[in-house]
């Protein structure tokens, strides 16, 4: 698929929307605020109407409104890069997955009684249609990204039409957190699908840039490669069990021990990586820039994280309300952790995607074309 100036651009800006996002979504937890919207996937009874943006609603309400133009986004982004590609047969299923999704919630919607209107559907025709209309959007999405695999579809495509139905299961988690009452179980879940989401954003944005289309593969890799290519791979892996450890904390399911014990082995980890890339890759700049990146962030979120257990264990602890400062490093934390999985995602692409083989030549190639 050819570079496409427009098509880069707005995956950066879904990117930077969806970290918009997931701070939001970080807010709404800080602020006690996730049940001050109490229906869902209505609010307050209805589609489309705004409530009083005053307290929690502002924060729940403000939250899901970002989300539903973060989803439209992703729809629109999906189709644009679809066609392009010329997988028009996958665009218009894709469409069909979408609309299959929106029936789904909607149905949800019309079985409920709210202070506005009786149900619209009895509770088992509204079921029913939900799981008709959901089975048939998740099936869709399992057979498009088999197809995606299978038939060797731009790697563009391959990464929208995966965020296609992530974006929706996010939305999904984030309205059974409503309806269930926020278990820490779910709000984990939902936290952790939002970092992916995130992750597969940055990625789209990565892939559809110049300087990734301008690279040069060789075969087979060589063994330190390998170790390399193992040591991102694992470093991405820590980080999830930590964010995943850090939101079951913030949603009351776990001690923050776990959390801090858990962040040891990430900053060991992380230290170890970033180091042998620097070292192995040193005059590589495409290696070095995401390398550098991880050991800086790793140090923000270091010295975040204490920051957050400082004004949330220790001085928040007997509050009767969350304070300011609590809010604020919690969010920043949280905000700081999704940078951290976004760049060792980067990391990892970029060593799976120019470390193909030996790489004098390719490095070198890639660098004068990333350079220029």
């Amino acid at each position: 698929m050819p570079y496409s100036r427009v098509i880069h651009r707005l995956a950066l800006l879904l990117g930077c929307a969806t970290l918009l996002l997931i701070i939001a979504g970080a807010f709404v937890t800080s602020n006690d605020a996730g049940l001050a919207v109490p229906d869902w996937p209505t609010s307050f009874g209805s589609f489309y109407k705004i409530p009083p943006m005053v307290g929690g609603t502002m924060y729940e309400h403000g939250h899901r409104m970002i989300a539903e133009m973060i989803g439209l986004f992703t729809v629109i982004l999906g189709f644009v890069i679809l066609f392009r590609a010329g997988l028009r047969k996958a665009a218009g299923q894709a469409a069909a997955m979408t609309v299959l999704f929106i029936g789904a919630t909607v149905a949800v919607g019309l079985g409920r009684t709210t202070n506005l209107h009786p149900a619209v559907l009895d509770p088992g025709t509204a079921l029913g249609l939900t799981l008709i209309f959901g089975i048939g959007a998740l099936g869709t999405a399992v057979v498009l990204i088999g197809r995606a695999f299978s038939q060797h579809w731009p790697t563009e495509a391959k990464i929208a039409i995966i965020a296609l139905p992530t974006v929706m299961v996010q939305g999904v988690l984030g309205g059974l957190t409503v309806l269930f009452y926020l278990p820490w179980y779910i709000s984990t879940l939902h936290a952790t699908i939002a970092q992916t989401f995130f992750c597969l954003t940055i990625l789209l944005a990565i892939v559809t840039g110049a300087g990734w289309k301008s690279a040069v593969q060789l075969p087979t890799p060589g063994r330190k490669d390998r170790v390399i290519r193992m040591h991102a791979y694992a470093s991405i892996a820590v980080i999830y069990v930590q964010l995943m450890l850090g939101a079951a904390f913030r949603h009351n399911g776990i001690s923050v021990m776990w959390h801090i014990l858990w962040a040891v082995v990430v900053a060991m980890l992380l230290l170890a990586t970033g180091i042998r890339v620097l070292l192995e890759y040193g005059n590589v700049a495409v290696l070095c820039r995401p390398a550098i990146a991880l050991l800086c962030m790793l140090l923000v979120q270091l010295a975040l994280g204490f920051g957050a257990y400082l004004t949330r264990v220790v001085w928040s602890k007997d509050a009767v309300q969350p304070l300011t400062s609590m809010v604020l490093t919690t969010v920043s934390h949280v905000a700081g952790g999704a940078i951290l999985l976004a760049i060792s995602w980067w990391l990892a692409a970029e060593i799976v995607h120019v470390l193909a083989g030996k790489p004098a030549d390719v490095l070198e190639f890639r660098n004068q074309a990333v350079n220029a």
